[in-house]
């Protein structure tokens, strides 16, 4: 079964890029119901649901990405730190901020937006 939610995922990925993504939401959420720790699949999700400005759905599905030894971890630990910005709790955002920092710490918008994040919260020195 869990070769089925690959070509669900493919066919997914395949409609984002041709930009129907109605179609894209369904195949990608298809393949999360087969295999719920699908990281890449949730990390696509995410997209979809920010492009909808569905900010706690991407969480969700940020959250599920972030798994130990994920290829996905690094981008997912950024953009869930976008999202909690977004969702106006700029401490979260700053804390995932800084483990994306951690596992790529050449991501120069990581440290811009966690700069922007601590002058939110009045953390000044950090900032």
């Amino acid at each position: 079964m869990p070769r089925y939610g690959d070509a669900f995922l493919a066919r997914g990925l395949a409609y984002m890029a041709s930009g129907d993504n109605q179609q894209a939401m369904k195949d990608i959420s298809k393949t999360i119901q087969l295999n719920l720790k699908d990281a890449v699949a949730c990390n696509n999700r995410t997209g979809l649901y920010h492009e909808r400005g569905d900010y706690q759905n991407a969480l969700n599905d940020f959250s599920r990405a972030i798994q130990p030894n994920s290829v996905v971890a690094k981008k997912a630990y950024y953009n869930r730190g976008l999202s909690y910005a977004e969702l106006g709790d700029h401490q979260k955002a700053a804390k995932d901020l800084s483990r994306a920092i951690e596992l790529n710490p050449r991501n120069a918008d990581a440290y811009y937006n966690r700069a922007v994040m601590y002058g939110k919260v009045g953390d000044r020195k950090k900032g």
